[in-house]
Parts: C-alpha cells; structure tokens; sequence
C-alpha cells in the first residue's frame, strides 16, 4: 500500500500536492502520520518524510532525513531537541552558521568537533587548548604553531610549545624558537618567564655563558 501511494505521488508529485498531504497528516493518527512519512521516504521526497515524522514525534529519524535532505537548519533544529548536541553542531555547520555551531560544541562539551570548528574560524590558541583537554598532542601542537605573531595568546602558545618541545627532548628546537620569539614578537621582549625558561634550557644544555646573558 505505502508503495503504491508513493508511485502515486511521484506521478502527481507537485508543491500543491505535498501542501495538501501536509495539511491532512497535521490532523492525522500517529499510525496515518507514520503511512505518510514513509509514503514520501519511498517517493525519496526527504524533507517532507522528516516534516511528517516530526509531527509523529519520530525526531530522530526526522533529523536524519532532513540532514539526507540537505535541509540542514532543521536537521540542526531537531537534533538539539533529541539531545544530540554534536551532530547539531555538524548540522549547522554546514549550513555555514559556524558561530552558532560552536556555541553548541562548546554546550555538548570539548571534542574534536569543537577544536575543529574553532581552528577553521582561525582561533587556533583555544583549538589548541581544546587539542589539550581530549589529550590530542598532535593536533594541539599545529594548532599552537599557527598563533599568528600579531596575537595577544602567541606568547602563551609559545610557551606551551618549548614546554612540549623540552618534554619530547628537542631542547635546541625550544631555545631557537624562544630567541625568534623575543626577537619578533614585542609582548616577547620583555616578559619576565620568557627569559627565565630560555635561560634554564641554555643552562641544561651546557651553555652556561649564554644563560648568563640573558638573566
């Protein structure tokens, strides 16, 4: 039966007609409403399967079909009703809302979603402190490197790298990018813990005389 309505409907298919059957499954019993919204799964007519499986309170399956129907503001919608933060993230996302995206990837909690949709709008300090928190080394290192010279965290995300750099033994790797640091960056130039870790890793190092330098 469902098949036969849905061959139906694609050979009478029109604005008009969906209109119409929308209006009549408003009104509907949750079983005729569940006919219906198979009835235009099976036409692949998605958006209107996801409206009348909303009406059904079927929302799981209503956000995926408008997702599958590249309706994504509603598949958004949906899925923060049903719970799932994430995916309503993704959802908004692609339907290039990033920042409210982000508010809900901030909501659901840190995740690599999260970091990944902060370092495409260019904040890669806190991408980076996100990378921290779900333990992804890799990533919080790249994203660490990509603070811009000109930003206010680049002395912070400077840090933190010679930090990781002396911890995985590449002290050398640290002091040089702690000299071009200070060199290049005017926060850099007189900041106290700067010095202070630069001249601590000439010191591990056997440079004793250049550490004296710079205390």
């Amino acid at each position: 039966e469902v098949q036969l309505a849905a061959r139906l409907y694609e050979h009478s298919a029109g604005p008009q007609t969906a209109n119409d059957l929308l209006r009549e499954a408003k009104s509907a019993s949750s079983t005729t409403q569940k006919a219906m919204a198979e009835m235009f799964l099976v036409a692949r007519d998605f958006k209107n399967a996801a409206q009348v499986f909303e009406m059904a309170r079927g929302l799981e399956r209503a956000a995926q079909l408008y997702e599958q129907g590249l309706d994504f503001d509603n598949a958004a919608r949906v899925y923060e009703k049903t719970g799932d933060l994430l995916r309503a993230a993704v959802c908004l996302e692609r339907a290039g809302k990033i920042d409210k995206a982000v508010e809900l990837y901030k909501k659901a909690g840190p995740s690599q979603g999260l970091a990944e949709a902060l370092a495409r709008q260019g904040h890669y300090f806190d991408a980076a402190a996100v990378y921290r928190h779900i333990f992804n080394l890799k990533a919080e290192i790249e994203m660490l490197r990509l603070v811009p010279a000109t930003s206010e965290n680049r002395v912070t995300a400077v840090l933190r790298l010679c930090e990781l750099l002396e911890q995985y033994n590449y002290p050398d790797q640290a002091v040089g990018l702690l000299i071009e640091t200070i060199r290049t960056v005017d926060a850099a130039r007189f900041h106290q813990t700067m010095y202070s870790q630069l001249a601590r890793l000439l010191d591990g190092m056997g440079r004793t005389a250049e550490a004296a330098q710079v205390r």
